[in-house]
């Protein structure tokens, strides 16, 4: 794959895994408030509910999805092409583990 379609692979990724977790995210946020703060997971959720119905759960998606998924653009394509390039300069694959970990922290 080329980095454009490296890219769109990690946006994709990223916004889908937003989406699923985005509810758990809501959540936390509820118990990390001051009107939140003490109410269990099932306590949070129930009170979303109550308020803003089942559409509260997805609140503020469209941003974070945006401003995600481009950041899992970049970091995905930046880490297969710093993989790919590092895999030609290693001599052989004892330092392969290292050099792996080497590229997702930069990435």
């Amino acid at each position: 794959l080329g980095p454009a379609d490296l890219a769109l692979a990690g946006a994709v990724a990223t916004m889908i895994g937003d989406v699923a977790l985005h509810p758990l995210d809501c959540i936390k946020t509820l118990q990390q408030s001051n009107v939140g703060a003490g109410l269990s997971l099932l306590g949070a959720a129930r009170k979303i509910m109550a308020d803003s119905g089942f559409s509260g759960f997805y609140s503020g998606l469209g941003t974070y999805v945006t401003a995600d998924g481009g950041a899992g653009a970049l970091k995905f394509a930046t880490y297969e092409g710093l993989k790919k390039w590092v895999a030609s300069k290693l001599p052989d694959d004892r330092y392969a583990g290292a050099a792996l970990f080497g590229c997702a922290a930069a990435a």
